[in-house]
């Protein structure tokens, strides 16, 4: 094989660490030995990963604000709760008189307990906005 192809072979190649034989052509041109090149890989890793936990830390932090801004407050969760129990109690009375589905009523049950709890948790946490 001449030269010309060996070296685009080596453009090419992709090694197992994901460094195309290219850099690790230069590499062993500069001399570098493969501790150092190992060292160096760890290094850049470590610093993708603390790169990562950073933006992870600031989306995480960004969505909180988000959702404490979003949150309803208590006035807003009463009348959600309110009008849950007044849907339930209706679907209550249907099945009363017989026009009822035990389903629907579940449902609407599981719906206005959801709410209520949702209404404590904003009370307890003090959300009066």
């Amino acid at each position: 094989m001449s030269d010309d192809h060996l070296r685009l072979l080596r453009r090419v190649a992709k090694s197992w660490r994901g460094r195309t034989a290219v850099h690790r052509a230069a590499d062993h041109d500069a001399g570098s030995t493969g501790a150092a090149r190992q060292a160096d890989a760890e290094r850049s890793s470590a610093m993708a990963e603390a790169r990562l936990a950073t933006a992870e830390r600031k989306r995480r932090s960004e969505r909180e604000r988000e959702q404490k801004a979003n949150a309803p407050n208590v006035n807003e969760l009463e009348a959600v709760a309110k009008h849950a129990e007044q849907r339930a109690a209706l679907q209550r009375r249907r099945g009363y008189l017989g026009r009822g589905d035990a389903s629907k009523l579940a449902e609407l049950e599981r719906i206005a307990a959801g709410a209520a709890s949702r209404l404590r948790a904003a009370r307890r946490a003090g959300r009066d906005d």
